[in-house]
């Protein structure tokens, strides 16, 4: 979540740059952390969303074991499909 926070906060110096530089306005407070919050609370919900869609848990995936450890994957990838993040035979 830090990595995905940092990048999408990045961009928020320049809109205080541009606030200053170019609206000519005194930044307050407010102009300081509204950005922020709104940024955080972003990657806070991205983070459910991601862990509603791919759940940390190993039972989620047991129906899926079957299907990748058929002869089409492995006949090709003996350690199993390159998009799985582990080998089939280690559900």
């Amino acid at each position: 979540m830090t990595t995905v926070l940092s990048i999408q906060a990045m961009p928020i110096p320049f809109y205080i740059r541009y606030l200053i530089l170019c609206k000519k306005t005194s930044v307050t407070f407010r102009h300081l952390i509204g950005p922020y919050s709104i940024v955080f609370i972003y990657s806070i919900a991205l983070l459910i969303s991601l862990l509603f869609c791919y759940p940390p848990i190993p039972e989620v995936y047991e129906p899926y074991k079957a299907a990748l450890n058929n002869s089409f994957w492995l006949d090709e990838y003996p350690g199993g499909p390159v998009f799985a993040a582990k080998p089939p035979a280690s559900f």
